[in-house]
């Protein structure tokens, strides 16, 4: 459901958020992710790869939506 409803979100004319944007936004509220101390530089790069790659994630999802969760009748 979540994932129809950020489709319906990018769709939306009025909106100006693209898939990529939207994805950016949610990724950290659907992976709770933690690097720890923020103080280093080592954490603070940890956390930025971190971003981008749930991000990554998250349009992937996003961007597969229909075909996930599928059985295919053969298996039914």
């Amino acid at each position: 459901m979540l994932l129809d409803f950020l489709d319906k979100v990018v769709k939306e004319p009025a909106n100006k958020m693209t898939a990529e944007n939207v994805a950016m936004v949610i990724a950290p509220n659907v992976f709770l992710v933690s690097s720890g101390s923020r103080n280093r530089p080592q954490a603070m790069d940890r956390e930025l790869k971190l971003a981008v790659a749930t991000s990554k994630i998250t349009l992937l999802l996003l961007d597969n939506r229909n075909s996930l969760w599928t059985v295919k009748r053969l298996l039914l």
